[in-house]
Order: structure tokens, then C-alpha cells, then sequence
């Protein structure tokens, strides 16, 4: 790989084709500058909450008023936590975190010499600060284009903030207390209280009150501005024509897999090979780029199309991760640097091989003559087959399913099941007698491997039991009679721990099965899995992928979140976007 570019020179990110080639070696400095800058964060704070030597204080007495030693301890301490922040933006290479990080020692190595004349914590600061110095072009992750001018916005209110409500607080105590202080006075107050140091003109059993609010103003808007200040580069979905145009005709050309079809969903960026013979469908979120299932095309391609992709990630300081890989691209994830770990298994049917005889499935059997006996019956048809008329119908079930919540789901499920640009998409649609439809399922093609994979069921709300089975079946008696060899159905996570023998497993699965049975209700795993096996399927593993065990809660929750198995309160999913990724 080719030297990391200067950070004022940085490319932006390239969307639409390969990177640098791959490596898996990285800087040893930005590892060990971080580790530097946590211990001396620790070291100021400990030295900030401990005395100083009383001989050292004897000197500065005639030199540094009180005042000002005791503003500096306060400062070391605020800044020596504010430093454990940075330490990590500082372990990713990030060039806002850098610039910090030398600020900020720079401001401690002064406090440290002014609060107690500490030259020994002065020195370590020193030393790290020239090594930040000597290493700056190991700092090479670029920060959100936008955020200089976002820092300078939120920088101009919360100084007015501090103003207006410094200067009302301030008079308000005085006139309680007498008269309104004058205009400089209040300022050298507002000063005294934004430092640390207390009131000096205020008096009154508010005072007190009053200086300690300003003081707490002060540090949450510096660390609001240091959150904004230490933000990542955003990755902002677009798709361009041509990019989705070609993603289109891959996934055409050579999709095998039972996900590849999911990639055409328009909440996902593209990255191609030179040749743009090969794809991998991602999303940015909270710094880390999930991959969706496996890379599409070419197959000889993917591997060196996996490893640019890593590369490009680490150049924009993202964590790499993917859901949904299959057994055959394991091998690959990991040549490319990534862990892989089982995560569940996809249940596939064979229409060839499906039949409703037999004791062991009596009751889907049951369910498809009751729906019969009803008067319901099955129309398959492709999405250019459905007219108008009926296209209305099925959006009134699914409006009615829904209940005004988004469609959901990511590397497993289409965000528009009505586009007309998949015209090749399967409806196997129930029709109750009146000839309405009161329950449909989606399902997307799999182009070159004459298969159909499940994208979404919609019933209405008083529809008899057993309709998603009764759909499902005359779904493989349809696909029996059109040579399609498989129906990939649902995801069942943790599968194959959930369908084992209890008696069999040691302790600690014995004990996540318990769990995993107790959260069904919020997740419905368990139910899932109980409904796939009606149909006896194959099962089919499915992995997930990460680079680092220190990265996997963090991947996990982006992972949930981007299928909706976690929804958090709109409130806290915008505090998520703006805060989590400056913390990285």
C-alpha cells in the first residue's frame, strides 16, 4: 500500500471503485501516542485532587496568586478527563482528535507548571507532545467535512448562552441582594464564575447557587463542542445512477445468493472493482460500515475486492463489519483480516421436495384445508402482473400491518415492495371470497440460481389462523410447477443453539438458550424458529463478521438497529447520529 496521503490532501471517499490495495500492517505510533495520552490523563488528574509539595508552593505564593493556581487545577482536571476522550479518537488515527490531543497537552504541560509547579508531569507532557509532533502524518483519518463550520455555529451560541445567562443570573442575584451590579462588574463576576473561582461580588445565600450553574454551563458546552470538534466523517447514502444501474445488472448477471437481491435496497452505498465486474453493498453508521451478505460478481474478484474495502474503511477511521455472510465467503472475511462467528441459519424449502402428507405435518395440512373451506384462495404474480386495482389492495394490508411504522430490515428484506423497477419480484397473494386480498408475501428473485427468497408477510389484522402457511404452501406448489428449486424463508437467529437438546449443552448455552426463550417476546426468535420448522427446511448457516473483539458490542448494536430488532425512541436514535460516532 502506498504511503498514507497528508490529511489536507485526503481523497474523498470513492463510492464507485477500489482503493489502495489492502494491508493488514498499521502504524505502531497512533497505538502507542494513545496509550501515552491515557496515562497522562490519569497522571493530571491524579496530580489535580492531590496537594502539591510544600516547598513548590512557597515558591509560586510569590509568583502565581492563589486565584489563579486554584483555576488551574480545576482546568488540569477537566482537561485531563476530556483527554481520556481523545486517547481514543487518537488509537484510530483520527486527525481532529490529533489536533486536539496536541492543543490540549500543550495547555496541561503549562497548568501543570502554574497549580503547584509539578515539572516532573510538565516533562511527560512535554515528551508526548513532541511525539505527536514527530508522528502527525500517522494521523491521516479526515473528520466530517462539515463540522468546522458546525463547531464555529454551536462555538457563537454557547458563548451567547453564557452571556445571557451569566449576566441574568448575576443581576437577578444582585437585585435580590440590593442593586444591579454595573456592566464591568458583571463582567469581571460572569469571568470569576465561568473560571471556577466563586463569587467575589455576589452575596446572598444564592450566590453560591448562582456561581456553581455557571461553572456547569461552561463544562457541558465544552464538552458538547469537543463531541463536535472529534466527530468522524458522515457517510451519506447516494446512490448514483450509473451505481445503481450497475449494482442492478450484477446482481442480474451472476446473483446466486439468496441475499444478493436485498443489495438493490436504496439505504445502501456501492463499492465496485476497477472493472465494475463486482460489488460489496454497505452502510455507515455509528463508524462502522456494515456490509450487507456477500460481495456480488465476478467471484475470482471478491476477495481482492473485500481487502480495498477494509482499506478504504480504515482510511476513513470506520470500523468493518457484515451480516448475513454465507459458509462459502468465510474463508474470505477472514483471509481479508475479519472474525467470523455464527450467527443463526436461513431456512430453505424445496418445492420438489414438499409434500402435506404425513402425521408430522398435520397441522399446516389442517390450516391450508381451513382457509380452503373459507373460501380463500392463492394468486401468484409477478410485480409488472399486478394491476392497478390490486396493488391498492395489497398496500391497504400492508398499511394496516404496519400501523404507520417504516418497513424495516436490511440485508434480508426490500425498503419498497411496490417499485415497478422490480418487476421480477414474486406477490403469492390470499384472496378471500369477496375476491379482496387480506394477506400477501413478498418475495425478490435470486436471478441465476432459480430460487425465491422471502422478503416480507402482510396479513390483516382478523384473517383466519394458519394464512401465512396456507400462502407459503400454495407458494411451493406454484414454484413445484414453474421449476423453482428453492424458497428461502425466514432468518432464525441462534438457530442452531435453539433447536439442540437441552440435556446436551454445557452450562453457559444452556443458560443463553434460557435467555434468548425469555426475550422471544420482544424478538420473536424463539416463535420464528418454531413457525420455519412446520415446513421442514434446510437449514443454512449465516455468519457475521468484525475485525476486532473490542468491536463487537458496538458492531452488534448496529447491526440490530440497522434490522430493527432494536427501535430506540426517535429522541435517542438523533443523539446516537450526533453523539456515539465522536466517541469513537
Amino acid at each position: 500500500m502506498s504511503a498514507p496521503a497528508p490529511v489536507d490532501r485526503l481523497p474523498a471517499p470513492q463510492r464507485s471503485g477500489v482503493g489502495e490495495p489492502a494491508s493488514d500492517s498499521r502504524p505502531l505510533a497512533p497505538r502507542l501516542l494513545a496509550l501515552g495520552l491515557a496515562l497522562i490523563a490519569l497522571l493530571g488528574i491524579a496530580s489535580s485532587i492531590t496537594p502539591s509539595l510544600r516547598e513548590r508552593n512557597d515558591v509560586l505564593g510569590s509568583l502565581v496568586p492563589g486565584e489563579i493556581r486554584t483555576v488551574a487545577a480545576g482546568a488540569t482536571l477537566a482537561i485531563s478527563i476530556a483527554l481520556l476522550i481523545v486517547a481514543g479518537g487518537l488509537l484510530r488515527r483520527r486527525h481532529r482528535s490529533w489536533q486536539a490531543a496536541v492543543v490540549m497537552v500543550a495547555a496541561v504541560a503549562v497548568l501543570h507548571v502554574v497549580k503547584g509547579l509539578d515539572l516532573e508531569e510538565a516533562s511527560a507532557s512535554l515528551l508526548l507532545l513532541a511525539g505527536l509532533v514527530i508522528w502527525r502524518r500517522d494521523f491521516d483519518v479526515e473528520g466530517d467535512p462539515e463540522t468546522p463550520a458546525t463547531f464555529r455555529r454551536h462555538a457563537a451560541w454557547a458563548l451567547a448562552g453564557l452571556l445571557v445567562l451569566g449576566f441574568l443570573l448575576i443581576e437577578g442575584q444582585s437585585l435580590l441582594e440590593g442593586d444591579l451590579l454595573p456592566p464591568v462588574q458583571a463582567t469581571v463576576e460572569l469571568l470569576h464564575n465561568t473560571f471556577g473561582l466563586g463569587p467575589e461580588r455576589l452575596e446572598g445565600r444564592g450566590s453560591t447557587a448562582v456561581s456553581r450553574a455557571i461553572l456547569l454551563y461552561t463544562l457541558v458546552a465544552a464538552g458538547w463542542l469537543l463531541f463536535l470538534w472529534l466527530k468522524p466523517r458522515r457517510q451519506y447514502v447516494r446512490q448514483h445512477a450509473r451505481d445503481r444501474a450497475d449494482a442492478r445488472r450484477i446482481v442480474l448477471e451472476t446473483g446466486t445468493d439468496t441475499l444478493d437481491y436485498f443489495a438493490l435496497r436504496r439505504d445502501k452505498d456501492y463499492f465496485f472493482t476497477h472493472e465494475r465486474d463486482a460489488f460489496i453493498a454497505y452502510r455507515v453508521s455509528g463508524g462502522v460500515a456494515l456490509i450487507s451478505g456477500d460481495p456480488v460478481g465476478r467471484v475470482s474478484a471478491c476477495p481482492e475486492l473485500l481487502r480495498s474495502f477494509v482499506a478504504f474503511g480504515h482510511r476513513h477511521g470506520w470500523r468493518i463489519a457484515a451480516i448475513g455472510v454465507g459458509p462459502d465467503f468465510v474463508p474470505t472475511y477472514e483471509a481479508a483480516g475479519l472474525r467470523t462467528v455464527y450467527i443463526g441459519d436461513e431456512a430453505v424449502v424445496d418445492p420438489r421436495e414438499f409434500t402435506l402428507e404425513g402425521r408430522a405435518i398435520r397441522k399446516v395440512r389442517q390450516s391450508v384445508h381451513r382457509l380452503h373451506k373459507a373460501g380463500y384462495t392463492v394468486q401468484v404474480l409477478r410485480r409488472d402482473e399486478v394491476t392497478p386495482e390490486l396493488l391498492a389492495g395489497l398496500l391497504r394490508v400492508s398499511q394496516l400491518w404496519l400501523g404507520g411504522q417504516p418497513e424495516r430490515g436490511f440485508s434480508m428484506a426490500m425498503d419498497d415492495l411496490w417499485a415497478s423497477e422490480h418487476g421480477s419480484a414474486l406477490f403469492a397473494i390470499a384472496l378471500a371470497a369477496d375476491g379482496r386480498p387480506h394477506g400477501f408475501i413478498h418475495f425478490v428473485p435470486v436471478p441465476q440460481a432459480r430460487s425465491l427468497s422471502l422478503s416480507a408477510m402482510r396479513r390483516l389484522p382478523d384473517t383466519p389462523n394458519g394464512l401465512m402457511e396456507f400462502l407459503l404452501c400454495e407458494t411451493f406448489a406454484w414454484g413445484r410447477e414453474h421449476g423453482i428449486e428453492r424458497v428461502s424463508l425466514n432468518f432464525n437467529a441462534f438457530g442452531e443453539l435453539l433447536r439442540a437438546d437441552e440435556e446436551e449443552l454445557p452450562a453457559w448455552e444452556r443458560g443463553l438458550k434460557s435467555a434468548l426463550t425469555r426475550a422471544d417476546r420482544y424478538f420473536q426468535v424463539e416463535r420464528l424458529l418454531g413457525f420455519n420448522r412446520k415446513f421442514f427446511p434446510h437449514w443454512e448457516p449465516r455468519h457475521a463478521a468484525f475485525e476486532r473483539r473490542r468491536d463487537l458490542p458496538l458492531a452488534a448494536l448496529v447491526l440490530l438497529t440497522a434490522e430493527s430488532l432494536v427501535a430506540f425512541p426517535q429522541a435517542l436514535r438523533r443523539l446516537w447520529r450526533r453523539l456515539l460516532p465522536a466517541v469513537q
